[in-house]
């Protein structure tokens, strides 16, 4: 007498949920406003500007600021925070 064929049938299934799952979510990422690559300001790391940059990078991403890309509007806002905010020496 043969065993029903059921654990194979699920296993198959399961991994072909997880397949079709994980690709669904692999190459997500939300572009810029204006469609250029998502800006990562330069930043010494010595002098704990990192939250400043982090700030910078999200709002010249959503399109704050008046320069062409979102790389230069990171930059210049970047440049504004740092002289409002100047790092604790």
């Amino acid at each position: 007498m043969k065993k029903p064929r059921a654990n194979h049938c699920l296993c198959g299934i399961v991994v072909i949920l997880g397949c079709i799952s994980a690709t669904a979510f692999a190459d997500w990422v939300k572009p810029t406003s204006d469609s250029s690559p998502v800006p990562d300001v330069d930043k010494d790391v010595l002098d704990r500007t990192c939250w400043l940059a982090t700030a910078a990078n999200m709002l010249g991403a959503a399109g704050y600021g008046t320069e062409d890309t979102a790389q230069d509007r990171a930059e210049t806002i970047y440049d504004q925070l740092r002289v409002n905010y100047p790092p604790v020496e």
